[in-house]
């Protein structure tokens, strides 16, 4: 796990960077992505896959989706890992129930629109697909340590 200070900042940039994607995909994910973005990059395949793909080369690609993609893994990754100031068995046992709970809801998710959802849409779907497990592991894990530290309150009022 890393150390207790990587939480907030983690944190923050994990959900700052989540609203900007939500919006980004909302306004229609803008073909081009952001102007300053724009680079020539390595690529091991580009185009449609099994229709005259080209690679590996150069290809010049503007790169919003990979750096958000990436910020939005790592930080959610790193804010899903750190310590808490006091990490026990109950941290480590509700870490991984919010886990296996994100998980479920995220394959619940995955099923249901590969029966309800088509076309590019799916493909949408699929994209979100990614961090929607960090997110939602994210959130649960946060609300039950709320839960947690929120009992133990009530507990020493009581005492």
């Amino acid at each position: 796990l890393l150390p207790n200070s990587w939480k907030i900042p983690s944190q923050i940039i994990f959900y700052s960077t989540l609203a900007f994607s939500l919006v980004w995909m909302l306004s229609g994910a803008p073909e081009g992505g952001l102007k300053w973005l724009q680079a020539t990059v390595p690529s091991l395949y580009w185009e449609f896959p099994f229709e005259n793909g080209k690679g590996p080369g150069w290809i010049t690609n503007n790169l919003t989706d990979e750096v958000t993609l990436s910020i939005l893994l790592i930080s959610g990754l790193a804010s899903g890992f750190t310590k808490e100031r006091i990490e026990d068995e109950l941290i480590a046992s509700l870490r991984l129930k919010a886990l296996s709970n994100a998980l479920l809801v995220n394959a619940a998710i995955l099923l249901l629109a590969t029966w309800l959802i088509h076309g590019i849409g799916f493909l949408y779907v699929v994209y979100m697909q990614l961090v929607a497990i960090l997110a939602i592991f994210n959130l649960g894990f946060s609300w039950a340590l709320r839960q947690h530290y929120a009992a133990k309150e009530i507990g020493r009022a009581h005492v």
